[in-house]
C-alpha cells in the first residue's frame, strides 16, 4: 500500500503482532496522558523496547499523548516529554494546544500530530493546526470522501484518516456524555462508554439508543484514499486484543477475507459519512458486541440414548473442536464452545469437519434452539493460529539512541567522551606490539552496549603513541561512560 497502514497497540504484544501482520506503524499510549487510560499502555522502558523493534524492521511508532491536562499535571507531563524526546518516537499525537506549545518551546525534536480530538473537520481547521506546528492532522471521522479529497488537495500537510473501528456517538473530542453521566471525562482518558449502555424506552423496554455501529470502510474505499495521497490509514482499537488488531491489518492488506475478519469481531458496521449522508442507520439499538460470521442455520435438535442433545446444521466453513459458536435466537445471543462434534452420518466424534459438511454439535443444557435459528462462528482456532504473538529478546535489537564516542589514549590515562560527558581511568600503558589493531579493539569494546538504549554510531580514537590497552580496561571505560550518560 502506498499509504501507511496504522494499527492500534494497547500493549507490547499487540504492537509486535501488528508489525508481523503487516502494519507500517502503530500508535500507543503511555501509562498516563492517554485517551485510553484503561488499556495496558506503555512505560518509557517498554516503549524504548518497542522502538528498538520498529527501527530494526523499518516501522514507525506514534505516541498518543492526547488528553486535556490541568496545571497539576504539567510538571509530570514535562518530565515524561523529556523522556520521550530522549528516545524520539516518530510522532506525538496531541489534543491539548498548551501541551503542543510546551513541546515546541522545550522539546522541538518531538514531531507533533494533531489528534482527531482537535476536531479538524474542514480546510481552515487543518491549516490552523499546520500554522501551530503540526506535521500531521488526524481528520474527524465525520467527513465524506469528497471533503477529505478537497482538504488533501489544498492543505500541504500530512493527513490521517480512520478506516476501521469503533465510533463515538458524539463528535470525537466534543463528547461530554461520560463526564455528565458518570463524572468520568473521555477527554481525560476515562470514558465510561455510556453510549454502549442500555436505556429504558417509554414503554418500559430497553434500547441501545446511542450505540454506534463500527466503522468499516473496506478495501475499495481504502484504495480511493490511497489514490488521492492520504498519508496514513488508521485502525481504531487500543483496547482490542492482538488477534483483533492482526486480523484487521491482514484484512486491509488483502490477506484475510470478510468471513475470517467477522469471526474475530463482528459488531454491525457502517461507512458513516464516507459516501455522503448515510442511507442506513448508523446506530444499532438492538445488538452489542461480537456475534461472528454466519455459517448456517439450525436444521434440528435431536437427543441420543443418553439424553444428550445435538445441534444439526450444514456448516459453510471448516470447524474444529473448541471453536466458538453463537446463535441469533430471540432475545440475548447465546454462545458456546464446541466440546464434541461429529458428522451427521456418523456417531464417531471428530476433531474437525470441512466446509460444506452436515455436522452435529453437542448442545449444553441451557441453550434452547429451534429450526431456522442462525448459527455463527464467533471464534476460530485456525484464525488464531494465523497470528501468533512474536517473541521478543532485547539483545536481538540494537539500541535506539545513537552514541558518538571519542577515545583518547595516553601513557598514564585513557579517556572516553560523548559530547560534554567524559570518563577517565588512570593507569600506565605500554607500547602495543600491533598498534594497527587498537581501533578495532576499541570499537569491539564500545559496540557491546547490550541491553542499554544506546548504539554506537561513530567512534574516533586518538592514540598518537600506539599504546596497548587491555580489553578489560576498555570494557570498564565503556560501562562508566554509559552509566554517566543515563
Amino acid at each position: 500500500m502506498a499509504s501507511e497502514l496504522l494499527a492500534p497497540a494497547g500493549d507490547f504484544d499487540t504492537a509486535l503482532t501488528a508489525f508481523a501482520a503487516g502494519a507500517d506503524a502503530v500508535y500507543c499510549g503511555l501509562t498516563g496522558f492517554s485517551a485510553r487510560a484503561f488499556a495496558k499502555n506503555f512505560t518509557l522502558e517498554s516503549l524504548s523496547d518497542l522502538l528498538r523493534v520498529a527501527r530494526a524492521k523499518g516501522k514507525k511508532v506514534y505516541i498518543a499523548f492526547n488528553t486535556i491536562l490541568d496545571d497539576r499535571q504539567m510538571d509530570e507531563a514535562e518530565r515524561v516529554l523529556a523522556g520521550l524526546a530522549r528516545i524520539e518516537p516518530d510522532g506525538l499525537i496531541v489534543q491539548d494546544l498548551g501541551l503542543a506549545a510546551l513541546c515546541r518551546e522545550k522539546f522541538p525534536s518531538l514531531v507533533l500530530h494533531a489528534s482527531t480530538q482537535l476536531v479538524a473537520h474542514n480546510l481552515e481547521g487543518v491549516l490552523a493546526l499546520k500554522e501551530l506546528g503540526f506535521k500531521r492532522v488526524v481528520l474527524s471521522r465525520e467527513l465524506s470522501f469528497g471533503e477529505i479529497e478537497s482538504i488533501q488537495k489544498r492543505c500541504g500537510v500530512e493527513l490521517e484518516v480512520f478506516i476501521h473501528g469503533a465510533l463515538c456517538y458524539s463528535v470525537s473530542g466534543l463528547c461530554l456524555f461520560s463526564a455528565m453521566e458518570k463524572g468520568r471525562s473521555g477527554n481525560r482518558g476515562c470514558c465510561a462508554y455510556c453510549c454502549r449502555m442500555p436505556y429504558e424506552t417509554p414503554d418500559g423496554g430497553k434500547t441501545l439508543a446511542f450505540s454506534m455501529k463500527d466503522l468499516r470502510l473496506g478495501r475499495e474505499a481504502v484504495r480511493r484514499l490511497e489514490e488521492i495521497g492520504i498519508a496514513s490509514l488508521k485502525i481504531e482499537g487500543r483496547m482490542k486484543s492482538p488477534l483483533y488488531v492482526a486480523s484487521v491489518v491482514s484484512y486491509y492488506r488483502g490477506l484475510l477475507g470478510e468471513a475470517d475478519l467477522e469471526t474475530v469481531f463482528s459488531r454491525r458496521t457502517t461507512k458513516l459519512y464516507f459516501d455522503g449522508e448515510p442511507k442506513e442507520r448508523v446506530i444499532d439499538p438492538e445488538s452489542l458486541g461480537h456475534l461472528g460470521t454466519k455459517i448456517g442455520t439450525v436444521k434440528r435438535v435431536t437427543k441420543d440414548r443418553e439424553g444428550r442433545r445435538w445441534l444439526r446444521f450444514h456448516t459453510l466453513r471448516a470447524l474444529e473442536r473448541h471453536d466458538g459458536l453463537q446463535f441469533a435466537a430471540p432475545g440475548k445471543p447465546l454462545g458456546m464452545g464446541i466440546t464434541e462434534m461429529r458428522q451427521t452420518i456418523s456417531r464417531v466424534p471428530v476433531f474437525e469437519v470441512a466446509a460444506g459438511s452436515d455436522v452435529e454439535v453437542l448442545l449444553p443444557p441451557d441453550i434452547e434452539l429451534k429450526p431456522g435459528d442462525a448459527v455463527y462462528c464467533s471464534m476460530s482456532n485456525k484464525v488464531k493460529r494465523m497470528f501468533p504473538v512474536p517473541s521478543f529478546r532485547r539483545s536481538d535489537y540494537p539500541g535506539i539512541i545513537p552514541l558518538s564516542v571519542k577515545v583518547r589514549i595516553a601513557k598514564d590515562f585513557i579517556e572516553a567522551a560523548s559530547g560534554a560527558i567524559s570518563v577517565r581511568e588512570a593507569l600506565q600503558l605500554e607500547k602495543a606490539q600491533h598498534p594497527e589493531k587498537t581501533v578495532d579493539a576499541v570499537r569491539k569494546a564500545f559496540e557491546k552496549l547490550g541491553d542499554t538504549d544506546f548504539r554506537l554510531e561513530t567512534l574516533e580514537v586518538d592514540d598518537p603513541e600506539g599504546l596497548f590497552v587491555p580489553a578489560s580496561v576498555l570494557n570498564s571505560l565503556r560501562r562508566k561512560l554509559v552509566e554517566a550518560m543515563k
